[in-house]
Order: C-alpha cells, then structure tokens, then sequence
C-alpha cells in the first residue's frame, strides 16, 4: 500500500495526547493528520477522505460515539479506532452501540495499535492461511 493511502487522522482535545500518537504513528510510517475536536474532523472529512481514524472519547462539543455515528454514515468503510482513558467508566450500552472497529484504553500499549494498523493497511503474505 502506497503512502497516500497509510494516512491515518487522529482527534483528540489534549494537545499532549494528539501529539504523542501522532509522533507514535509518525514512528511507524503512517501520514498523520492531527486534529483537536471532532467538529474539526467532520470538515476536514468533507474534501479528504482516510482509511483508518483514531479518537478520542471525552471531548467537547461532541463526543467520540456521536463523532463515530456520523462519519460511519458518510463513510461506512472507514476504520474507527477508540483510544480513551474513559472507557469504563462511560455508559456501555451507548459504547458499544457507536459503530468503532475497536476499542483501545489509555495509556496505550503501542504493539496492540500496531497490530491493528498492520492488519488494515498490510496485505497478508502469500500463502499464509
């Protein structure tokens, strides 16, 4: 997969946050945008699409499910990640009723986002069954 389409876009409102898994991401070779509200996100959706987002769950404005629900709408083939320190203590029915691919808790453990990344954007070896 050529690099246009490793891009990944990363939301969250903690500028230190967006910046160390932006910085991670940038580590393992993807193209990262980086925004800081989902409300931003939304409008940057409009003219360039991604294949894999990242978001943070408590953020103002709108929230990482409702933020989920829309782009899922607009976008249904795109990969969502949820990356929050807020997980458990959140409303479960709601969670999991948000559409994300995966659930990820912070602090995160960097081999589990990479595994996920590498099965979307690797294609598997031939031969492997």
């Amino acid at each position: 997969m050529n690099d246009v389409q490793k891009r990944i876009l990363v939301i969250d409102d903690e500028n230190r946050q967006r910046t160390l898994i932006r910085e991670l991401l940038e580590k393992m070779n993807y193209s990262v945008t980086a925004l800081d509200s989902a409300e931003e996100a939304l409008y940057h959706l409009e003219t360039v699409p991604y294949p894999v987002i990242i978001t943070d769950l408590k953020m103002p404005w709108m929230d990482g499910v409702q933020f989920c629900r829309q782009v899922k709408r607009k976008h249904p083939r795109t990969i969502i990640y949820l990356l929050s320190g807020y997980v458990d203590a959140y409303d479960q029915e709601k969670l999991a009723s948000g559409g994300f691919d995966a659930i990820f808790r912070k602090p995160l453990k960097p081999g589990m986002l990479e595994e996920a990344l590498a099965a979307v954007f690797e294609p598997p070896a031939d031969g492997d069954d």
